[in-house]
């Protein structure tokens, strides 16, 4: 006859056996829904990793410091020649074109109210449109889309700051916007533009924070209203570069600004003097 000793040694050692294989048992089927789950992953997802700054700077390619090499400030035209434009806005130097936008109907009908009507009459296809198949920044306002902030309540803004952008890419507003303004007549006939244009707006006070876009070209904005100061600073890799400086300048109303924000790294801030910025931009080559 097994003792009770004994008994219980093969009992512990039984229920230590059958809770191993019931561990086992589940980490296989665990782990079969793991890899089944990552297999659905890998064949269904376009992306392994999402975008997010700190991946997009970590896989930009490092910069020639030639390009900030003695500018201490953007180039000033004034009514360019297409030649005397492509010498410089082509090279990556920061460009201003003073006055560049002055005829444009924009200058004298677009505000706050006007771009309101404009996205209230077309419905609410029009600010779908900006959420689902375009993008809204709000920088460091509160607002979740563009209908929020155009339907702003100021009080609910700190000490009633705020600044936003956003691409448009509904039909009807593209077209009817771009009866305002057109593609400044300088850049070459020849050049690609972008379908989507941005419109970035806000009260004075800080505007974006330091950056550099991601976007296929070199872009233009112009300031159809207020007053906006820029800071551009080098990329890091080009700070102990002695002839590379980070330099401040202001683009008035009518101004256009050419600046390749895919290498400079940038900032900006709606001066009080002008009162609500309003600039539209887009994409050239």
């Amino acid at each position: 006859m097994m003792s009770a000793s004994a008994f219980f040694s093969w009992r512990i050692i039984l229920q230590t056996f059958i809770y191993s294989f019931v561990v086992a048992a589940v980490a296989i089927i665990l782990n079969f829904e793991i890899q089944q789950q990552l297999w659905i992953y890998l064949t269904e997802t376009s992306c392994l990793l999402k975008n997010n700054y700190i991946l997009m700077e970590v896989s930009r390619p490092i910069s020639e410091c030639a390009i900030c090499e003695h500018v201490t400030g953007p180039e000033i035209l004034y009514n360019p020649t297409i030649s005397e434009f492509t010498e410089i806005a082509y090279a990556s130097k920061p460009l201003i074109i003073k006055g560049g936008a002055k005829h444009w109907p924009a200058i004298e009908n677009f505000s706050f109210e006007f771009l309101v009507r404009l996205y209230d009459e077309s419905g609410l296809e029009a600010y779908q449109s900006v959420e689902e198949e375009c993008q809204f920044l709000p920088f460091k306002s509160n607002f979740q889309s563009l209908h929020e902030a155009l339907h702003m309540n100021i009080s609910v803004q700190p000490e009633g700051q705020w600044y936003i952008g956003w691409s448009n890419c509904n039909p009807y507003i593209r077209k009817m916007l771009r009866t305002y303004y057109t593609k400044p007549d300088f850049i070459p006939p020849d050049s690609e533009s972008s379908s989507l244009d941005w419109i970035f707006m806000g009260s004075p006070g800080p505007g974006t924070t330091l950056h550099i876009d991601y976007v296929l070209r070199p872009s233009w904005q112009a300031q159809i209203s207020g007053n906006k100061l820029w800071q551009l600073v080098p990329p890091p890799e080009c700070e102990f570069n002695e002839f590379c400086h980070t330099f401040n300048f202001t683009a008035e109303k009518g101004d256009i600004v050419f600046i390749d924000t895919n290498w400079w790294y940038h900032n900006t801030f709606v001066l009080v003097e002008g009162g609500l910025s309003i600039a539209v931009g887009s994409e050239y080559d």
